[in-house]
């Protein structure tokens, strides 16, 4: 059978992303390993249109992820089954066990077809397993693969109910096997313990028994399983990961718009630009802030690459978080945490955050240096490119000169980014930003991004002036007292 793609516009994309970006702009921590590893595959324009469309309907119903869950429930109990089946080691086992798994296959398939109205990617899916499902060999399969599972249950007393690799006997039937082993336990004065057993060490002297106590039983499975073995494909199984990309999106979103973070679907841009209003860096949400503080992003091809620049605790690396996280999301077809935007689909997204670690054999700085020369080998032009603090542990002089020659490149390059540096006497190559205090807000600390160039003084000035705090300022308030 032919299974379609639940979260591509035609087949899987193939990863073309460092898995260190998602470290540093700290989405690793924020997403599930699932929605992680498609945030790295390659941007395709038709899947990202796809799967916009695909979020905005399952987030429009309250119901979808309770639904997304319970669909991937489902299958999640069909592939430990799947599991076992396949690492039985006797054909009594294997017979046994295509009982279950068959059952638990059609359940899936039954739900699966339900999804048809959550857009275009649903509904390939949802009539794959309508078809399924709607099978003419289904109704007559079904029916004696319930009819098989009741006997086992019943007549032999021993079920095959897996939670991931893991079968336990049944435990439903007054004076069974292990009604009577604890009876037994109690007489001797033992204590008597439940525990789940391998299928592969204990499936094939428990299976065998039963197929000597009732060959009947046995011939009855093996005759099912070989009739409709072929309708059972491991294919089926490649949605486990999709459907989890899905439910780690739906779950996210939900939680940041209980903590008040808003979220939208940006334009797709022909043009390369970034374009985003009041942008949240969501990965704040898991330090327990409640309070994130959102900012604009504006870049064209006019000013593609930009400068900066700031004290320690601006919130600078907080602000290149949020553009590199929003444009990931974007690229994957996911919401973005913001007001409203148009974003362009770049290739790619680099990042280059210092390192702690120790190096062997070489310095830091040629460290630095090694990893922005592959940057630079691999960027097409179409790229984000996010530094923060590149050089800053070299000596003041050696920074200025690489600092200079990297932004002539990026500023040659075609790429967007972002470079954090603290030399403010950086070369007016790049234009700037710079992040100030917000002078509307009277109650707290708050940082704003601007297209500014800062002298070279610290923050501490910024909110000495703010609240009144500067030596003239307090001579001034304090002049009848001195």
């Amino acid at each position: 059978m032919n299974y379609p793609e639940l979260i591509y516009s035609e087949k899987p994309l193939p990863a073309v992303m460092n898995r260190q970006i998602l470290t540093d702009l700290r989405l690793d921590s924020a997403f599930t390993p699932a929605v992680c590893e498609t945030m790295l595959q390659k941007p395709e324009k038709a899947t990202i249109a796809l799967r916009r469309e695909m979020f905005s309907r399952l987030i429009s119903d309250p119901e979808a992820p309770a639904k997304i869950k319970k669909l991937y429930s489902l299958l999640d109990e069909a592939s430990g089954l799947y599991s076992s089946f396949t690492a039985a080691d006797c054909e009594p086992a294997v017979c046994f066990i295509f009982v279950y798994l068959f059952i638990a296959v059609k359940r899936f398939s039954d739900y699966a077809m339900t999804f048809s109205d959550y857009g275009r990617l649903f509904s390939g899916f949802s009539q794959t397993f309508r078809r399924f499902s709607e099978d003419k060999r289904f109704p007559k399969s079904e029916e004696a693969a319930l009819q098989l599972s009741e006997k086992l249950s019943a007549e032999l007393e021993i079920s095959f109910t897996v939670t991931g690799e893991n079968a336990t006997v049944s435990k439903t039937v007054e004076d069974g096997i292990a009604d009577t082993l604890k009876k037994c336990a109690t007489l001797l004065e033992t204590e008597s313990k439940e525990k789940d057993y391998s299928p592969v060490r204990t499936y094939a002297p428990i299976v065998n028994a039963v197929r000597t106590l009732s060959p009947e039983l046995f011939s009855e499975a093996k005759k099912f399983t070989d009739e409709y073995r072929m309708m059972i494909s491991g294919e089926i199984f490649k949605y486990l990961e999709q459907i989890g990309f899905i439910d780690g999106v739906l779950d996210f979103t939900v939680n940041a718009a209980k903590n008040g973070i808003p979220f939208s679907f940006p334009e797709i841009s022909d043009n390369k630009v970034i374009y985003i209003k009041n942008l949240y860096d969501i990965t704040l949400l898991q330090k327990d802030c409640r309070d994130i503080i959102p900012n604009d992003a504006d870049f064209d091809e006019g000013e593609h690459f930009f400068y900066l620049t700031g004290a320690n605790g601006g919130g600078k690396t907080t602000y290149l978080r949020a553009v590199g996280g929003a444009v990931l999301m974007f690229l994957a077809g996911m919401p973005v945490f913001c007001e409203s935007g148009k974003i362009y689909i770049f290739s790619a997204v680099y990042t280059h955050f210092p390192m702690d670690e120790r190096f062997e054999g070489t310095g830091r700085y040629l460290n630095e240096k090694n990893r922005i020369d592959k940057i630079m080998n691999s960027q097409d032009g179409n790229s984000l490119i996010l530094l923060n603090e590149t050089f800053s542990t070299t000596g003041e002089d050696k920074a200025a000169v690489q600092t200079k020659k990297l932004a002539t490149e990026l500023a040659n390059s075609g790429n967007f980014g972002l470079y954090i540096t603290h030399q403010h006497n950086a070369e007016e190559i790049l234009p700037f930003l710079g992040v100030i205090v917000d002078e509307s807000d009277s109650n707290r600390r708050t940082f704003k991004i601007e297209k500014k160039r800062l002298p070279p003084k610290s923050f501490a000035e910024d909110i000495l002036e703010k609240y009144g705090l500067t030596k003239p300022a307090l001579e001034q308030k304090f002049s009848d007292f001195l």
